[in-house]
């Protein structure tokens, strides 16, 4: 996959930023990410539009869970729909044609270490479309090795630590045509090497909650997790500023 390099944007007049944010994930059980919620939050307020894409929702391989399940280690869940689901092919296509319809500047993917090899995989069976987005990797597997990351010739770049503030000048940079790639936090591929900016300072305790995620992206799936061998419907509560998970 050819490299193609971003160190400035060029917006044309009013044109609004488009920000796919994108969860490989390898479970099949709804799941809501707090940090594509915060993510998605700060691009709309610096005036980009925003999509969702992930791959919860699609028949892949077998989780831990389901395989204990399958082994009668844990109590066998009534009322997940996996064998319902599309096939890992139709995942393959429905992000082609996602990429393809949006035309994102930015593809924002989070990942853990197994996340990041289903986006590994997923990106042999598809072509970016033209133009190329900037393709930017976080979470926890792009802050414990970096280099497995920023080696991937279709990234762009990789957020090392907390993501809130170099995910800010990012948005700001796109949206005013300016430099990316000294921006603190961020590892930036450019024509000459990669830029290893140095990490920020960790958030203080007193500012962790001033985003509040962006739970418009979630739809009703998202809240059905398995609990004693069915699949409830779980609320998600906001308690001395902690996000916690009830079944009811």
């Amino acid at each position: 996959m050819k490299e193609k390099y971003f160190t400035k944007f060029y917006l044309t007049d009013n044109m609004n930023p488009r920000i796919m944010i994108m969860f490989p994930n390898t479970g099949s059980d709804g799941v809501i990410p707090l940090a594509v919620g915060i993510l998605s939050t700060i691009a709309k307020n610096a005036g980009c539009e925003v999509c969702y894409f992930e791959s919860t929702f699609y028949n892949k391989s077998n989780t831990a869970t389901e395989d204990h399940e399958s082994t009668g280690e844990f109590k066998a869940v009534n009322g997940r729909k996996k064998l319902e689901y599309p096939s890992i092919k139709r995942l393959y296509s429905d992000f082609q044609n996602a990429l393809v319809l949006f035309k994102p500047h930015v593809l924002a993917v989070h990942v853990n270490s197994l996340e990041w090899e289903l986006f590994k995989e997923i990106m042999k069976n598809i072509s970016l479309p033209t133009p190329i987005p900037f393709i930017i990797v976080g979470g926890v597997h792009a802050i414990i090795d970096p280099e497995s990351v920023i080696i991937e010739p279709f990234v762009n770049a990789v957020c090392l630590g907390e993501g809130e503030e170099a995910w800010a000048d990012l948005m700001r940079a796109i949206r005013n045509g300016g430099e990316v790639s000294g921006i603190a936090g961020l590892w930036v591929r450019t024509t000459t090497g990669v830029n290893k900016n140095p990490k920020r300072q960790l958030i203080p305790a007193d500012r962790l909650w001033d985003i509040r995620a962006d739970y418009s992206l979630f739809d009703e799936r998202h809240l059905l997790k398995p609990y004693d061998g069915e699949m409830r419907r779980r609320a998600l509560i906001d308690e001395s500023k902690i996000s916690q998970s009830y079944f009811i």
